[in-house]
């Protein structure tokens, strides 16, 4: 079943979390704060807007936030206000610029944002646009300043539109249409130079679809398959699509002129549940991934070769309840892994762990990079976003949502290393 509006996938997270936690669209208030509508004040009440709230910590070992050989810098809000922030995708630019999409505030159409950052400590605002919609993911080109971001109407429609960004100036294009009633890929698309891979989930059937499409010109579908929850990842000469069906993963590989060169492959990794990231490793894709267990849950370290065939696999075992957002990025031999908590044995908030290539601990966390967040119902819904940053240490993680230092904020916050 597809859920890629903010409102029906809230829906299900909350139905997936049960007694867990809280989630809360865009759009809706939840009672119990003190003017009878929104609930931004910590309280110490199990039970807020009738959802439960998460676990409180279990030690006090989990107000520490990562340290030791690796450690994340001062935290930064970067907007702020009394509606809440939402970060749905992270991106990098080619002049090493940080890309976020997300939302902002409680209603209205145009509550959609992009926002481009210096890539600083202090991560200033370089510019902003605002979109009309419901849900807006983006890809970057490599060489270029421009991306392509993928879009979901409040019609039920998507599509993408082209962003080109000079200085403190977004120039967006007219939309182009992809499909009605149909949802794009909750992270990407993925380009390179001029072209778009895309991916999107019909509504009606739950088919998956493919395809390429070349600025100021239609889509064209390369491949299909019954599946939900498409990510993509560029190669030099293709594309791979890796989703959901039942509880594996299968992939797919297009070509970049529109080719197929593997069809819908199993990869047999077997109780796969939530969101996974996938990056690209000198030709080849190496995807993370969560197993589910109780009380947690494992991360998945999986190498594909360009064909899709798993060639290796690692598990970090016993790291995660539930992820939200998981979000990887890479920077010389070492990947950070982050994700969004809403429950666990260190409460709510963004967790992450750094990994070094060849090493089969990590080398730092699993550990909070949010402040730790002691109630539920005002963390609302954890999306973080990883890149690799040249200002302020090795990563920097971006999220929204609710930390006490700045209540509803975009934050975020540099991971460095002494290694």
């Amino acid at each position: 079943m597809v859920s890629r509006t903010i409102s029906v996938m809230m829906s299900a997270l909350v139905i997936a979390l049960g007694g867990w936690g809280c989630t809360r669209p865009i759009g809706t208030v939840l009672p119990g704060g003190p003017d009878g509508g929104v609930d931004a004040s910590p309280d110490a009440s199990t039970k807020d807007g009738q959802l439960w709230d998460a676990a409180s910590p279990t030690d006090g070992a989990c107000d520490e936030i990562m340290a030791g050989a690796c450690s994340v810098g001062s935290l930064t809000t970067i907007e702020a206000q009394t509606a809440p922030r939402f970060a749905f995708d992270v991106e990098t630019m080619a002049d090493g610029r940080i890309l976020v999409t997300g939302a902002e505030g409680w209603t209205g159409k145009d509550n959609l944002v992009v926002w481009i950052l210096s890539p600083t400590t202090e991560l200033p605002v370089d510019a902003r646009a605002t979109v009309e919609g419901d849900w807006l993911s983006a890809g970057a080109a490599p060489t270029m300043s421009t991306a392509a971001l993928l879009r979901h109407t409040e019609a039920g429609a998507t599509d993408v539109i082209w962003m080109d960004a000079q200085g403190g100036s977004i120039d967006l294009s007219a939309p182009t249409n992809l499909c009605e009633q149909c949802f794009p890929a909750f992270k990407g698309p993925v380009v390179k130079g001029g072209t778009v891979a895309v991916a999107v989930e019909h509504q009606q059937d739950s088919s998956l679809d493919i395809g390429l499409i070349h600025r100021n010109q239609p889509v064209t579908w390369v491949t299909s398959d019954s599946g939900d929850e498409p990510e993509l990842v560029a190669l030099d000469d293709r594309v791979m699509a890796v989703y959901h069906q039942n509880q594996d993963l299968v992939a797919q590989v297009i070509s970049w002129d529109g080719q197929l060169i593997v069809g819908p492959t199993p990869l047999g990794l077997a109780g796969i549940t939530g969101d996974f990231g996938l990056l690209a490793n000198d030709g080849t894709v190496v995807l993370w991934a969560f197993r589910s267990g109780e009380p947690l849950g494992d991360i998945l370290e999986v190498n594909l070769d360009q064909d899709a065939q798993v060639t290796s696999q690692h598990e970090y075992s016993k790291v995660a309840s539930l992820p939200m957002g998981l979000s990887v990025c890479r920077r010389l031999t070492v990947t950070s892994v982050v994700w969004g908590e809403m429950t666990g044995p260190c409460g709510a908030g963004v967790h992450g762990m750094l990994v070094l290539a060849g090493r089969q601990a990590p080398l730092a966390g699993p550990a909070l990079i949010s402040n730790p967040i002691k109630q539920s119902t005002s963390t609302y819904s954890l999306w973080p976003g990883c890149v690799s940053s040249a200002g302020g240490g090795l990563f920097t993680v971006i999220w929204g949502g609710w930390q006490t230092d700045a209540n509803y904020a975009l934050y975020g916050r540099s991971i460095q290393c002494l290694e």
